[in-house]
Order: structure tokens, then C-alpha cells, then sequence
């Protein structure tokens, strides 16, 4: 994720934590917890987004560019800032 001009990632290893509904850490380059991150919702069967708290903010990526991610079919897709109303 590219983020405010940093780049944060989540270790391939730890997705298969994350596709069963499990949180996981978000790294920087050099492999520091920068944060965490769940496929929202947390309770329900249908996910809708990857979300990550990074700094303490909380941003989203839909599932479907997620997908498109672990597919190898895009190596980026929009993040989006969350802003409660």
C-alpha cells in the first residue's frame, strides 16, 4: 500500500490468516508493525473490504481489488482514507 508517500505491506505469508478472518500485522520496507489489518466486517459471512488502521487511521481497499491483488491480476488498486460522518 502507498500510502501519504510511504509504502506499507502485509507479509505474504500471513494472508491466509487474513482470508480466515483474522487480523494481521501491516509492515514497512524494512519489516516494522506499522499497524493492523482484517477483511471487514469482522462478524458476518459476506466481506467487503480489507481494512487496516496505519498511524491511526483507518483506511479501506474493496474486496474486489483485493482479489484482483492476490490474483496477480494488479499489482495496485485505490486506498481509501475512512472518515466517520
Amino acid at each position: 500500500m502507498d500510502i501519504a508517500g510511504s509504502r506499507y505491506f502485509i507479509v505474504p505469508d500471513d494472508v491466509p490468516s487474513l482470508l480466515f478472518h483474522k487480523s494481521v500485522d501491516v509492515v514497512d520496507p524494512a519489516g516494522e508493525r506499522e499497524g493492523t489489518a482484517w477483511l471487514s466486517p469482522i462478524q458476518g459471512p459476506e466481506k467487503h473490504e480489507l481494512t487496516t488502521v496505519i498511524e491511526q487511521h483507518l483506511y479501506v481497499i474493496g474486496y474486489r481489488d483485493l482479489g484482483r491483488i492476490l490474483a496477480g491480476e494488479s499489482v495496485a488498486v485505490p486506498v481509501r482514507e475512512f472518515h466517520p460522518l
